[in-house]
């Protein structure tokens, strides 16, 4: 049985007739975004399990959003808050996947520097959780702690940088 990766790298790499831009741009933003989103609840995973309770991190979030409740009292998971927060993630990294993919198809050598998008992708987090967290938030983020946010963020910039660079290196070769 062939490697996903393998097989999702290589559909760049199969000459193609009529190449679709598009395709390139779904491509990148569906995996792009998929692949953060996953890194980042993997890392809040082992947080949660080490620090808090499984799955509390996604329940405060949740339950901040969507009942309005003070951070500091959520003690307890919430399975339909996890839900509900889930969908939001969701949404947040494919917009962010659309986000990063744009910017490659327009700085197509971006995806060579898997450094330069890892503190891209590093930066827009880090300030879209401190600007959440003053506005709908309500101080959720002390709760869950900025560090292992600001970890999970830098670890989600690498994982998508190399996603790109992988996924676009054979392209690169026609270039140089």
């Amino acid at each position: 049985m062939d490697d996903p990766v393998d097989v999702a790298v290589d559909r760049r790499r199969t000459p193609r007739d009529g190449a679709s831009p598009l395709a390139d741009f779904l491509y990148d933003a569906f995996y792009g975004g998929a692949i953060g989103g996953s890194t980042v609840a993997l890392v809040m995973a082992v947080v949660d399990a080490a620090v808090h309770e499984v799955l509390y991190t996604p329940s405060l979030l949740g339950s901040v959003l969507f009942q309005g409740v003070d951070p500091a009292t959520v003690t307890e998971v919430r399975m339909e808050m996890v839900a509900l927060f889930t969908v939001v993630h969701l949404v947040t990294f494919g917009v962010l996947g659309i986000v990063i993919s744009a910017m490659v198809q327009r700085m197509h050598a971006l995806a060579l520097h898997p450094g330069l998008v890892a503190f891209i992708v590093f930066v827009v987090l880090e300030m879209g959780i401190l600007l959440a967290d003053q506005t709908i938030l309500q101080g959720a983020v002390a709760q869950i702690g900025l560090g292992w946010i600001s970890l999970a963020n830098v670890l989600t910039g690498f994982a998508m940088g190399l996603f790109l660079l992988a996924a676009h290196r054979a392209e690169d070769t026609e270039y140089t």
